[in-house]
């Protein structure tokens, strides 16, 4: 293991014979570019006089230990480049965002096989992928971990989020090698528009959420939690978020925005042992609840349920919180109820009873006994489950040919999830 010193200013990392030292301020050579076991670091000798100075990685890069310091005198260096960059041992970005400007958007690899490895970045915030894949490995993120709409993916060694707070596009994990993922206290941002957070094949995973929150905030950002057990976890974005695998939460939090596309589809029975949220935006913007797929249904255990402005289809309510999703079960139409012949026969069915409950109090009047007011509400009830749909709603038919009456101002919801193939008729 050697120590290698950046110095002459601005240049290229490759340029060995320019740029790279055996010593803070030395005379570069060639055979110096630093190797998997060699340190590289930046500091206020790497310019002439504290300049400004811009270092671009123009060619993949290796390194053991990677710091790096501003050139002082109020004077930042430029991270450049977009070649690859694999770090074998710690990287402590000293100058942090007030002495280095990071334009660099390659993708970093931390692939070290021994833990005790430490990210610092001091407020600089990144433009690339961040992957940890060193078998045996282990890294504790030291402060705030921003990398903007980059992934961080976790393929081998242990990875604690230490309680800081991150923010990425997504958190890949699913392989069968053996990896840790540890988040304490942390707070995680996942703001990517298709899948935000990837947990579904488990196989060789010890994953502890600790006291963690979970955000997905990009539109259609979907969960697919492996089946595991999560503390908080909140969907924000915009469109339809899917959450895969039989997973655990203590809390859970859906909220819709101003958009008729808003909803939630679970894949498998969901358990949340606190609090399960769900609001829509309005009356109008509502949040919809709904197995994915057509025809399938799941149940919700939660033990307290707080709903407003949704809706709610192949869904059953479990647990102490029951109650309030069972109240909106079959505000839509569920998987067997969505054909007019299902409408009819339920239809016939009240009309016989309304006849029986007639006969009932016709015989009763007839032979001078008490008015019967339970018979009069439930003739009234009766009318009421069988009168036609109200103003206020269409019949619209899938594209399978099936069925239903739906409101007016759901139309293109449905339409939307037929792919444009159903209609109003």
């Amino acid at each position: 293991m050697a120590d290698r010193y950046w110095v002459g200013g601005t240049g290229n990392w490759s340029d060995d014979d320019n740029h790279w030292a055996t010593s803070s301020g030395g005379s570069p050579a060639d055979g110096n570019l630093p190797t998997a076991a060699d340190n590289v670091i930046f500091d206020t000798n790497s310019s002439a006089a504290d300049a400004a100075y811009t270092m671009t990685i123009d060619a993949s890069a290796v390194c053991l230990n990677f710091t790096m310091d501003g050139p002082g005198s109020g004077n930042n260096v430029t991270w450049a480049g977009s070649a690859a960059l694999a770090i074998s041992g710690t990287m402590n970005l000293i100058g942090g965002s007030t002495d280095i400007t990071r334009t660099y958007t390659g993708t970093i690899t931390f692939n070290s096989t021994a833990t005790g490895k430490t990210l610092t970045f001091n407020g600089l915030t990144f433009g690339g992928a961040f992957t940890f894949d060193g078998v045996g490995g282990g890294w504790t993120i030291q402060d705030a971990m921003n990398i903007g709409s980059f992934d961080i993916t976790l393929t081998n060694g242990a990875l604690a989020t230490n309680g800081q707070t991150i923010t990425c596009r997504s958190v890949i994990s699913s392989n069968s090698n053996t990896r840790t993922l540890t988040l304490g206290a942390s707070t995680i941002n996942c703001n990517r528009t298709t899948t935000a957070w990837t947990l579904s094949t488990t196989t060789g995973l010890t994953f502890d959420a600790g006291t963690s929150t979970i955000n997905i905030t990009g539109s259609g950002g979907d969960f697919l939690g492996g089946g595991l057990t999560y503390n908080i976890v909140v969907f924000t974005g915009a469109s339809g978020h899917t959450i895969s695998g039989a997973n655990t939460f203590a809390t859970l939090t859906v909220t819709g925005t101003a958009t008729k596309t808003n909803g939630v589809f679970p894949q498998a029975n969901q358990t949340i042992t606190g609090t399960l949220t769900l609001s829509g935006n309005s009356s109008v913007n509502r949040l919809h609840l709904a197995a994915f797929n057509r025809g399938e249904s799941y149940t919700i255990s939660a033990g307290t349920v707080t709903l407003s402005n949704i809706d709610i289809e192949g869904i059953t309510g479990a647990g102490a919180g029951n109650a309030e999703l069972q109240k909106l079960e079959g505000r839509l139409p569920g998987p067997g109820d969505l054909s007019l012949k299902v409408f009819r026969e339920k239809a016939l069915d009240y009309i016989k009873k309304m006849q029986r409950a007639k006969e009932v109090y016709m015989r009763t009047h007839k032979l001078g006994g008490p008015d019967v007011p339970a018979l009069k509400e439930n003739l009234e009830e009766q009318k009421q489950q069988i009168a036609p749909p109200g103003p206020g709603k269409v019949l619209f038919q899938a594209p399978d040919g099936q069925q239903a009456w739906i409101p007016k101002d759901r139309v293109d919801y449905y339409m939307g999830k037929s792919g444009g193939k159903g209609k109003v008729i």
